[in-house]
């Protein structure tokens, strides 16, 4: 397989929101994006309490591609309390501390089984489904770490899988648009970028479509309109995805909403023209897209 995309004189554009069951709010937010043609496709976290609810969404809305979210932090376990007590904080919550548990998933085996049962049980749950497979990201880019992505790669194989994400966001872009934020982050963007480029190598190796960029990172929670079509005017040809985090029950959630809903938005999509689409719009060309030829 040959790493390096062909030149397209098309921009393709996957709008995915994140956190799809994660409440009532996230789950409105997204169906109305859906319905206004904006939002092509969702990540859904099969345990999280407003799962049930999205699912029955997502039937009523078959054109939404949806994905699995794998939560493995931040979040409620899908396995019960006897078959997941190291996964567990106090609270019964799975940890809120990536460190940490980044550091007990690698290093300790009794913990690193529960996960490997853990993220087995996502995948089986979302199969159950039968939504269909779009793709598998994972929550916080938490499959980063080497031991979730590992397993992350023995379950999609189990399962059509189309898609996976790398959350490897434009840093320079990000500067320029807006350094007072960007700076900041500066020891994420030099702990995702080799992180990034090494799951890339190990995907030239397997059947699974990603994108050239996946935009959001740096703007996690605070997406503007001008912001967004600024970016979108700014697009080489090519194939990205930018994730979202719309909801309705949140201050920071309904400004996302809006911004996405802009005409400022909209107007720069239809300007370029940029090509919303799905991961499985993308299956067929060259699969692994290589950025440091950028």
């Amino acid at each position: 397989m040959t790493p390096e995309c062909p030149a397209r004189s098309e921009v393709r554009l996957i709008l995915n929101a994140d956190d799809f069951g994660g409440s009532t709010g996230v789950n409105e937010a997204v169906c109305a994006l859906a319905e206004a043609g904006i939002v092509t496709s969702t990540s859904l976290m099969v345990a999280a309490k407003a799962a049930p609810e999205a699912v029955q969404m997502a039937r009523d809305h078959p054109a939404l591609a949806v994905g699995l979210h794998l939560a493995v932090v931040y979040g409620p376990p899908l396995l019960p309390p006897e078959e997941t007590p190291r996964l567990r904080c106090a609270d019964g919550e799975l940890d809120r501390n990536c460190v940490r548990a980044a550091l007990r998933y690698t290093f300790q085996t009794a913990c690193r089984r529960e996960l490997l049962r853990e993220v087995e049980a996502q995948f089986q749950a979302f199969d159950r489904l039968q939504l269909g497979w779009s793709h598998v990201d994972s929550h916080v880019h938490f499959s980063l770490t080497p031991v979730v992505f590992r397993a992350m790669l023995m379950q999609c194989a189990r399962y059509p899988v189309i898609g996976l994400r790398i959350p490897e966001d434009d840093y320079i872009h990000a500067v320029h648009e807006d350094p007072g934020s960007a700076l900041p982050q500066l020891p994420l963007a030099l702990w995702f970028g080799p992180l990034c480029a090494w799951q890339r190598r190990v995907l030239r190796h397997y059947p699974y479509v990603t994108t050239r960029r996946c935009f959001g990172l740096y703007r996690t929670g605070r997406l503007a309109a001008g912001h967004l079509a600024r970016l979108v005017r700014a697009l080489a040809p090519g194939d990205y995805e930018l994730h979202c985090h719309p909801d309705f029950s949140t201050p920071a959630g309904r400004a996302e909403y809006e911004a996405l809903r802009s005409p400022e938005f909209r107007d720069a999509l239809a300007a370029r023209p940029v090509r919303l689409v799905t991961y499985a719009d993308l299956r067929g060309g060259s699969r692994v897209w290589d950025t440091r030829k950028e």
